[in-house]
C-alpha cells in the first residue's frame, strides 16, 4: 500500500500560478520544468506586460486544474503519482516550498482568469552561453546554435531538438521592454528572483539587471544565479564581488548560487561540452569563501548518460559538503530530447542509479537531506516504469545516431569516457542495423 501522499486538491500544483521561467531572448513562458515553454502573445503585453506569465494558455491550465481535471502538459507528475510507490511528485513538492505553501487557500478561491504576480520568477536574459550541453537547444545557447547552423540537423526522428527556433519573434525586444516595466511592481510580492541563461555571467544584461535591483530595496527577496562556473578566475571573482554587494547594501535579502553536473570527470565533462571540472571546482571555492552560508544547489539533470558517473558525483558532493555546509544537490529527471531519456538504460546500467540512492541513504554526516534523497528516489521510482519493446528499440538506435553524430562534430570517443556503456551501446547498434533495410546507410549519411 502506498503511503499517503501530502494532502493537496486534486490535479491542483501552485506552481501554474507562482512559479514562472521567462526566455526573454525567445518570447516563451512556462511554469514549472516538466511542461514545454509556449509563445508569450505580443498583443497581450501591449496593454498587460504581466502576460509574461499570466498568458491566456496559462490560464486556460489553471482553469483545468480548478475544475479537477489533470492537464496534459503536467503528465510527468500524474504518472509519477499513478505507478509509483510513494506518489509523491513535484507538484507536492513545489507547492510545500516556502513560496507556494502560504499561498495555497488564496489561489483556489480566485478566479481562474486572475492575473497572478508570481512569487518565485526564473528570467533568462539572453542566449549568450560558451558551452555545448549534449541535451541543451540551440534557443538557449548561443554555442548550440552555432554547431547547428555549421553542421545542420541530427539523423535522428526528433532530428528540430537542437535547432534554433523555426519562427523567433521579430522585436525580442517588446518582450525585455515588457520584462522591465513589469519587475519593481512585482519585486514587493517576490520570494526569488533567478537569474538563468545562457550564462548570466556573459551576459551585458546582467549589468542592466544589477541596476535596476540597485534602485530599491527588496529585503524579503532573494537572489539566485545559474552558472555553469567555467569562468577565469578574475571574471568569476569580479561577479563575487558584484553579488556579493547587493546582499550587503541591503538592496536583495538573500543570495543564492545554481549549477549544474549530471556526472563526474570526463562523463561531466563530455555531457556539459565546454565545462572545465577544475576550474568548476576552484569557483565553488572561492563563492563558499566570499559568502560563507550562502547555498549552492548542484542541479543533476539526469540523463541516459548519468548511470556511471553519478556514484562518483555524490561521493564528491559528500566531500564538498564536510567543507562547505551551505551545497546541496537536486536532482531532475531529463524528459527531452527522447533519445537521451534514462529510461533507455539496461538494468545493469539502471542498477547503478540503486547503487547510488542506496549510498545516500546510508552516508554519514553530513549527509543528504530528505529532500535530496527524496528527489532521487522519485527518478529511481520513474524508471521502474516499462517502456514498449517497440518504442525502446526506436530511441536506441536513435540514441546511437546521435552519439555518432555528436562524436564526429566534437571529435570525442564515447567509449572513451563511458567505457561501462560497452554492452549497452551494442544494443543500440543492433537497433540501428535493424531499422536499416537494404539501404546500407551509415549514422553519418542519414538525413531527417
Amino acid at each position: 500500500m502506498k503511503p499517503p501522499a501530502p494532502p493537496l486538491p486534486e490535479a491542483f500544483c501552485a506552481a501554474k500560478w507562482l512559479q514562472v521561467t521567462i526566455d526573454l531572448a525567445n518570447g516563451t513562458t512556462h511554469s514549472c520544468h516538466h511542461p514545454e515553454r509556449h509563445r508569450i502573445p505580443e498583443e497581450e503585453l501591449k496593454t498587460n506586460p504581466s502576460a509574461l506569465h499570466n498568458t491566456s494558455f496559462k490560464k486556460s491550465v489553471r482553469r483545468q486544474m480548478l475544475e479537477g481535471i489533470r492537464p496534459k502538459e503536467c503528465s510527468f507528475c500524474w504518472k509519477l503519482e499513478d505507478e509509483t510507490a510513494t506518489g509523491i511528485s513535484d507538484r507536492f513538492i513545489k507547492s510545500s516550498d516556502p513560496w507556494a505553501a502560504p499561498y495555497l487557500d488564496n489561489l483556489l478561491k480566485m478566479p481562474w482568469d486572475a492575473d497572478v504576480n508570481p512569487t518565485y520568477l526564473e528570467v533568462m536574459l539572453d542566449d549568450l552561453c560558451n558551452c555545448s550541453c549534449i541535451y541543451c537547444l540551440g534557443s538557449i545557447s548561443t554555442s548550440v546554435a552555432s554547431e547547428m547552423h555549421r553542421h545542420g540537423p541530427y539523423p535522428v526522428a526528433a532530428w528540430r531538438n537542437r535547432m534554433p527556433l523555426p519562427n523567433p519573434p521579430r522585436d525580442p525586444q517588446v518582450y525585455s521592454d515588457a520584462f522591465y516595466r513589469w519587475l519593481p511592481e512585482i519585486l514587493p510580492s517576490l520570494h526569488v528572483l533567478r537569474i538563468t541563461g545562457g550564462e548570466p555571467l556573459l551576459s551585458p544584461k546582467w549589468a542592466q539587471l544589477q541596476a535596476l535591483l540597485r534602485g530599491q530595496k527588496s529585503p524579503k527577496l532573494t537572489l539566485a544565479l545559474n552558472s555553469h562556473l567555467s569562468h577565469p578566475p578574475d571574471r568569476f571573482d569580479a561577479f563575487l564581488k558584484d553579488f556579493r554587494a547587493l546582499k550587503d547594501s541591503g538592496h536583495v535579502g538573500a543570495l543564492e548560487l545554481f549549477t549544474s553536473l549530471d556526472a563526474w570527470g570526463g562523463e561531466a565533462e563530455y555531457i556539459r561540452h565546454g565545462l572545465e571540472l577544475e576550474l568548476w571546482q576552484r569557483n565553488i571555492r572561492a563563492f563558499a569563501e566570499a559568502l560563507p552560508g550562502t547555498p549552492i544547489i548542484v542541479m543533476c539533470t539526469f540523463n541516459l548518460l548519468s548511470f556511471s558517473g553519478i556514484r562518483k558525483l555524490l561521493e564528491e558532493i559528500l566531500e564538498m559538503k564536510k567543507i562547505h555546509s551551505q551545497l546541496c544537490i537536486d536532482a531532475a529527471l531529463l524528459r527531452y530530447p527522447e533519445y537521451l531519456f534514462p529510461d533507455l538504460a539496461t538494468p545493469e546500467l539502471k542498477a547503478k542509479l540503486t547503487s547510488a540512492l542506496d549510498f545516500m541513504k546510508a552516508a554519514r554526516q553530513p549527509g543528504f537531506t530528505t529532500h535530496e534523497i527524496q528527489k532521487f528516489q522519485n527518478i529511481h521510482e520513474a524508471l521502474e516504469c516499462p517502456m514498449a519493446e517497440e518504442e525502446l528499440a526506436r530511441l536506441r538506435a536513435d540514441f546511437y545516431r546521435f552519439i555518432h553524430e555528436f562524436d564526429r562534430r566534437k571529435g570525442s570517443v564515447f567509449l572513451t569516457h563511458f567505457s561501462e556503456y560497452r554492452d549497452f551501446l551494442i544494443e543500440c547498434k543492433k537497433a540501428f542495423l535493424a531499422t536499416l533495410g537494404s539501404s546500407g546507410s551509415r549514422p553519418g549519411s542519414l538525413t531527417p
